[in-house]
């Protein structure tokens, strides 16, 4: 009916100085990537912008996987049922929307370095619960954990990459961390990109204000999301389980600070610590 948050699209391109080698990756909020959107995109990069080098083999596509978009620009079924079939409009809007992050930041390059930090948020912190924890507890290798310890049946671990020029100026960052994008439930009406559109949001803020760069671009993508909640409290009124707070809205703040808070500290800790990377 509406929206109460715009969707974007976030991408990266690293290439080394020697080889040219380049990878692509780039992360949309978006309930899932699709196999028609991978093909529109890479048909539009070949055929109108070839001099960025991109193919099959370089380009990575993912989504957010909020719950609260757009349904209707795949080319299979199962996808398209939770809108009329196959919408064109909507096709072609996110084919574009990609293909214009893409060819800004090939455009944008510049030589920099690749850091990485890596830590576990810890239990305390109210951000992802395992949703099938009977499943969870039948996997042979694990010690089976009690209802009110969904929390510890989840991997914890985020993983940051920080891009920074060659005199230290921060770039850009790119956030992993396996939660759900469904703060916001079935009865939601309205466009959202959901907590990681929160935590990106306010990281983008934090780098205009304190490190001086409008442009800072931060994706928060997705790991093994697989049974991974943000909701853990049972809500009677609805008859879901539900996030923090009575308002899915404020739930969805709530989950995304903490993707947020995080992501900053690890961003800080993997300052000046670059990556060897080596040409293929």
């Amino acid at each position: 009916t509406g929206y109460r948050q715009p969707l974007h699209a976030r991408a990266f391109v690293v290439a080394h100085p020697e080889s040219d080698t380049r990878i692509i990756y780039c992360v949309a909020e978006l309930c899932f990537m699709t196999q028609s959107i991978r093909h529109g995109v890479l048909e539009k990069l070949q055929n109108d912008f070839p001099q960025h080098k991109i193919n099959e083999h370089n380009l990575m596509l993912a989504a957010t996987h909020t719950h609260s978009g757009p349904a209707g620009y795949s080319h299979f079924l199962l996808y398209n049922m939770t809108a009329p079939g196959f919408v064109t409009s909507v096709y072609e809007f996110i084919v574009e929307a990609i293909v214009d992050c893409i060819v800004e930041a090939c455009t944008h390059q510049e030589p920099g370095e690749v850091c990485l930090a890596q830590e576990e948020i810890p239990n305390h912190q109210k951000v992802a619960f395992n949703r099938s924890l009977k499943a969870y507890n039948q996997n042979p290798e694990i010690d089976p954990v009690p209802n009110d310890a969904r929390n510890e049946a989840v991997d914890r671990s985020m993983t940051v990459l920080r891009f920074q020029a060659k005199d230290g100026r921060a770039l850009g960052m790119f956030s992993f961390f396996a939660v759900h994008c469904t703060s916001y439930h079935s009865d939601n009406g309205l466009v959202d990109s959901d907590n990681k559109g929160v935590a990106a949001r306010k990281f983008e803020r934090f780098a205009a204000r304190e490190l001086g760069q409008e442009n800072f671009v931060a994706g928060f993508a997705q790991t093994t999301a697989g049974d991974v909640s943000p909701n853990y409290v049972w809500d009677p009124k609805r008859g879901i389980m539900a996030g923090e707070f009575e308002s899915d809205e404020n739930s969805a703040i709530y989950n995304g600070e903490i993707q947020n808070e995080f992501a900053t500290k690890l961003f800080k800790k993997a300052h000046n610590k670059p990556l060897e990377v080596k040409p293929l």
